[in-house]
């Protein structure tokens, strides 16, 4: 190689290694939908950054006015985060049970401020959060468990009907009051099992 192609070469590597820290680290664009800010979400914690990924999404609900159905989901999915970072990441798994925990509670304040008008499994998704949870938790068993065995409760004797047809799609429904049985039965076995007290 010539002095100059080895000039040239070093000269691109060098641009080429100066880019890099930039690509990783720059500020990324504001999102502009929900949709964008769950999708970001969703790849920052396939990376493994999850305190990333649910700042991402606690920034969007500063700016949005998520009091309905998206702002339950953006709580969930948060929550959801701090749940997949409590089984991958030990040293913290108190602090991100907390703060899934937390995250479910606010869940459950807008869904309760706002109840849908529609056919919803929003709390059979929040009480499978609680129980998972609960499983986690060397010491909120009994809490968690509690509040999925609630959310579920609640949920059933709202799957009313033999069908629910959305976006062209129909869904028969007891195949969804069977999984939430499921689930309650088996939130009722491990309140037995862990000796808490049934509210």
């Amino acid at each position: 190689m010539t002095f100059i192609w080895k000039v040239i070469f070093f000269t691109l590597l060098a641009g080429t290694l100066a880019f890099v820290p930039w690509v990783l680290f720059h500020k990324k664009p504001v999102p502009r939908s929900g949709n964008d800010v769950m999708n970001r979400a969703s790849v920052l914690m396939q990376d493994g950054r999850y305190d990333e990924a649910a700042s991402t999404i606690q920034l969007w609900l500063k700016e949005c006015d998520c009091d309905d159905a998206s702002g339950v989901e953006l709580y969930r999915t948060r929550a959801m985060i701090y749940i997949a970072k409590a089984y991958k990441k030990h040293k913290s798994k108190d602090e991100s049970i907390r703060q899934a925990a937390e995250n479910l509670n606010k869940s459950l304040l807008i869904y309760n401020a706002n109840p849908p008008k529609e056919l919803d499994v929003e709390l059979f998704e929040i009480g499978g959060a609680f129980e998972i949870l609960g499983d986690l938790s060397d010491t909120g068993k009994c809490e968690f468990y509690q509040q999925a065995r609630q959310a579920f409760v609640r949920q059933l004797p709202m799957i009313v009907g033999d069908t629910f047809t959305a976006y062209g799609k129909t869904t028969r429904l007891e195949p969804v009051r069977g999984d939430i049985r499921r689930h309650l039965d088996k939130t009722n076995e491990k309140i037995a099992k862990a000796g808490c007290k049934v509210n």
